[in-house]
């Protein structure tokens, strides 16, 4: 497989600066409306379906993911017998397959961060990756590349592919801090969030993907 990568530095933001934090949890712009809805549990992280619903994953020992269909009403997906969520970092709906996509650390410093798939219709759950320990987001590109970040800090934190099928990564960045939070341009590039861990730095930059004949 054919792969290029290309890091460009989007922006900085200073430790402890505050950018556009609105004056009130509850205050809302223009144009914008707010609706709330109940959880039962607290959310960790959320992902949205093509169709509209939302997934919200909750953290602590869940064994259930909650969907919220665009008309409001609420669903439970049961995981496979076996499978909990113990400390689950980012979500990401993938359209190639239709499954919703789980990172979970699992436990600080035990080795055993995995990637899990979720069918959202049976809730049948397997592990696509497992060993990175600080694994924390998950995003799927448009042609169906799955990534994950990698917040281990002291700049050993990576961003990696991941190949669904052998269960194996490729390393598209290293030398990060905390790497978190992971996005896609209307380009396919990608988007990363890092937080530095030695100057206590956030940027965000951008990792121009590049196509080749046989993918990435």
């Amino acid at each position: 497989m054919n792969r290029s990568f290309n890091r460009v530095v989007l922006g900085f933001v200073a430790a402890g600066a505050w950018v556009g934090a609105p004056a009130s949890a509850t205050a809302q712009s223009a144009g914008f409306s707010e609706q709330a809805q109940p959880l039962p549990f607290g959310a960790a992280a959320i992902a949205y379906a093509p169709d509209g619903t939302l997934f919200v994953v909750g953290g602590g020992a869940s064994t259930s993911v909650l969907a919220i269909n665009p008309n409001g009403t609420q669903s439970t997906i049961n995981l496979s017998p076996g499978f909990t969520l113990d400390s689950p970092g980012g979500a990401a709906f993938d359209p190639t397959t239709g499954n919703l996509l789980v990172t979970d650390n699992e436990s600080f410093n035990d080795g055993q961060g995995n990637l899990l798939s979720i069918n959202p219709l049976t809730g049948f759950t397997q592990t696509l990756v497992s060993g990175i320990d600080s694994i924390d987001d998950v995003a799927v590109r448009s042609s169906g590349e799955v990534f994950v970040s990698d917040a281990a800090g002291q700049d050993i934190g990576a961003v990696f592919q991941i190949d669904t099928l052998a269960g194996s990564t490729t390393t598209v960045v290293s030398g990060l801090g905390f790497a978190a939070g992971l996005d896609f341009f209307a380009s396919g590039d990608l988007v990363v969030q890092n937080f530095n861990s030695t100057s206590f730095d956030g940027e965000v930059f951008e990792v121009t993907i590049t196509e080749g004949a046989n993918g990435l």
